[in-house]
């Protein structure tokens, strides 16, 4: 790594900058993510016939040593 394989993790904690792992990441936007999921549940709990909800959100792509 970087060089035969690159290695990208998803949330972006902490950890993933210390210099040891240095770990690109993607950063969800998990309080976009958060409020969508509870709007959903609460409508779901009043409609029950309710469809199923897909919903694709943007990451942002921290890039660090392993790529």
């Amino acid at each position: 790594v970087p060089q035969d394989v690159g290695v990208v993790g998803f949330d972006d904690i902490a950890m993933a900058s210390w210099p040891p792992y240095s770990l690109t990441s993607l950063r969800p936007k998990t309080a976009e993510m958060v409020r969508d999921g509870l709007e959903t549940l609460c409508l779901n709990i009043e409609d029950k016939s309710r469809r199923p909800i897909m919903r694709k959100y943007e990451c942002v792509l921290v890039k660090r040593n392993s790529t």
